[in-house]
């Protein structure tokens, strides 16, 4: 066995260079996808498959892929899917359904029905959705099926999960493989800002490259639903053109109906992704502050946003254990991993009278919290006394009444886990009358049958990679099996691609008219198809993140406020939508020439998007409006 030094340690990680050629490893695109995303679904959990052997040695990486295991999964995978295969998508599908449009106007494939459209001079025309269909169906097969190429880093496969000397030294070798890697792509989410993991990767990238101008591509994983939605929405538009026929208002209604859930579904989202966004700089200003050594501002909580003794979801746990307290006769209480007081949830607790010791590994946080208390009676807060120490819970701590660990164990592996109950929990003499484990479960699962349950409950605690990770944990199943009960539950969880083909059904439209010979009209239909496509389209929809990011650059986090933005922004993309019709209709119906309005239509449409996309940097809430070149920072949505 070889005994490391620490200081071996830093001088492998700071060097960032790879401690050999065969540690520096990448996969293709499409073996990190397959299986519908399965190395990304497993999220941590223990797998007999080893992945490891889908990556090879490379001289350097395509694409480094950032992400946080906390995260939700399947937005991940659908990001990745239409980041990676949506633009080979949009291809094959523009491409299947020009076809279809040729085979149309030749008359290879016969029309179903005829209809008089609302754009036209009053004839009938043979029509048939088959761009429409081809194009869905290609592009959706696209999605799926595509095998990009690209040379790209995700640590499930490229370090060795299941070999302990070479997940080691994967970890170790984690610099100098981000300084080999040409581009990092961020799956951003609520909890990427949260794991110290993902923000170390992110500056040794930084770091890695700062001689050079660096390439991170930052994609909300919020983004990938919304894609969705838009696509399934054009269709359903398209289709609606085609199906009916007979002109009616009712398509126009419906389109503007399914329009509503859209844009509230959009600017939510933009809302708690501007959110996080300011968190994030909460953070970083309070990092800055401390290595100032100037004492942070406590309104959000340094241990995190689920510690803050104000977070309204919390105060139904703060009443529980106060009267928990006092019922159970409590007089002495150690919290193991106690975090930081000044802004942490001990201060919404009643406290009746108890000794309170906090034990925290961080010696900053045992530092800022017997500062806290140098000046302050402990009884303004109902404790008797307040002490509080550097200790590790993985060894023995000091003995009380009550021992408290708060969102502690979800955080740190099984044999972690396993160490701490076999030193402080599983032991004769007991050393606590009661222990309480405050953390997030897995959910049980009741599977029923004509009301008869088959199984009363399926629970698996999955391992987590390391420290600072996240699994849900029932202490009372395997590995643990550990006899408790559940005393209380509450919730504490407040916690751009477009592949949208839409010009499908357009091909379809215009393949009506030319089949009958009308060229006049098939431009005039080609011409709003292109400025829907292309221009209308993606500038009405990216209206709610406009006006949310201007309406959240001030102002706190209100969830009120967050309501009335949500509101706001759906009801214009709303109004606009309307607005961008009625001024089509005006074109086409009232020009003296229908085919100059819809050329007026289009160009009009075409500077409104260049105006609203080009150029346009997306700047998080809160920054300067005034900022330097090397102090730019874009997050391109």
């Amino acid at each position: 066995m070889v005994n490391v030094s620490p200081v071996d340690i830093v001088h492998v990680i700071s060097a960032m260079e790879v401690s050999r050629p065969e540690i520096l490893r990448a996969t293709k695109a499409f073996r990190a996808l397959q299986g519908c995303g399965q190395v990304l679904r497993e999220q941590g959990m223990p797998s007999t498959k080893c992945y490891y052997d889908l990556s090879y040695e490379v001289p350097e990486i395509d694409e480094f892929w950032s992400h946080s295991w906390h995260g939700e999964a399947r937005r991940k995978i659908l990001l990745l899917l239409l980041l990676k295969n949506g633009p080979a998508a949009i291809l094959m599908g523009t491409l299947g359904a020009l076809a279809m449009m040729i085979l149309q106007v030749t008359g290879v494939v016969p029309g179903l029905y005829r209809k008089p459209p609302l754009l036209g001079d009053g004839s009938s025309y043979e029509f048939a959705p088959y761009s429409l269909l081809v194009g869905i169906g290609l592009c959706t097969l696209t999605i799926l099926l595509w095998r990009p190429q690209q040379a790209v880093f995700l640590d499930q496969i490229c370090i060795h999960q299941h070999d302990g000397t070479l997940k080691m030294e994967g970890i170790l070798n984690i610099g100098a493989i981000m300084k080999k890697s040409r581009s990092l792509l961020v799956l951003w989410d609520q909890t990427y800002v949260e794991r110290l993991w993902c923000i170390f990767e992110m500056a040794a990238f930084l770091k890695g490259h700062e001689s050079e101008e660096v390439d991170i591509v930052v994609r909300p994983t919020f983004l990938a639903p919304w894609t969705c939605y838009i696509f399934a929405s054009w269709c359903v538009f398209g289709s609606f053109d085609l199906l009916v026929p007979y002109v009616s208002m009712i398509p126009v209604m419906i389109k503007f109906i399914l329009i509503v859930p859209a844009s509230c579904f959009l600017t939510g989202m933009f809302c708690r992704y501007y959110r996080a966004i300011q968190r994030m700089q909460g953070y970083a200003e309070r990092a800055e502050q401390w290595s100032r050594g100037e004492l942070p501002d406590w309104d959000v909580a340094v241990s995190g946003p689920a510690s803050k003794a104000e977070a309204e979801e919390l105060k139904p746990f703060f009443d529980w254990l106060g009267s928990f307290l006092s019922s159970r006769n409590i007089s002495s209480v150690v919290d193991v991993s106690s975090g930081h007081w000044p802004s942490g949830w001990q201060r919404g607790v009643r406290w009746s009278g108890q000794d309170y010791t906090g034990v925290d590994i961080t010696p900053k946080m045992i530092e800022d919290n017997r500062a806290f208390f140098k000046d302050k009676d402990p009884q303004q807060y109902g404790l008797r006394s307040a002490a509080f120490e550097v200790g590790d819970m993985l060894k023995e701590l000091p003995k009380a009444d009550l021992l408290i660990t708060k969102d502690t164990i979800i955080h740190i592996p099984n044999w972690a886990i396993l160490k701490f109950l076999e030193t402080n929990v599983n032991v004769c003499p007991p050393r606590y009358k009661e222990i309480l484990f405050i953390h997030d479960r897995p959910p049980h699962w009741k599977f029923r049958w004509g009301g008869v349950p088959l199984v009363r409950h399926i629970v698996r605690n999955w391992d987590c990679p390391g420290f600072s990770d996240f699994h849900e944990i029932d202490l009372r199943v395997a590995p643990y099996h550990l006899d408790v009960v559940n005393l209380f539950e509450f919730n504490s969880s407040t916690r751009a691609v477009q592949v949208a083909d839409s010009g499908c059904g357009h091909f379809d439209l215009a393949a009506g008219r030319l089949r009958s010979g009308d060229y006049y009209w098939a431009s005039i239909v080609g011409i709003i198809g292109l400025s829907w496509w292309l221009a209308a389209g993606p500038t009405l929809f990216i209206l709610p993140a406009m006006v949310t990011g201007g309406l959240l650059r001030t102002g706190n986090l209100l969830s009120w406020r967050d309501i009335g933005i949500t509101v706001c922004g759906s009801s214009l993309l709303v109004m606009v939508s309307v607005v961008v019709v009625a001024y089509q209709y005006v074109c086409v119906q009232l020009f003296p020439s229908p085919l100059a309005g819809a050329l007026c239509f289009g160009v009009t449409m075409l500077i409104f998007s260049l105006c609203v996309w080009y150029p346009r940097s997306v700047q998080p809430p809160g920054s300067d409006e005034e900022t330097t070149d090397s102090e730019d920072s874009t997050f391109e949505t």
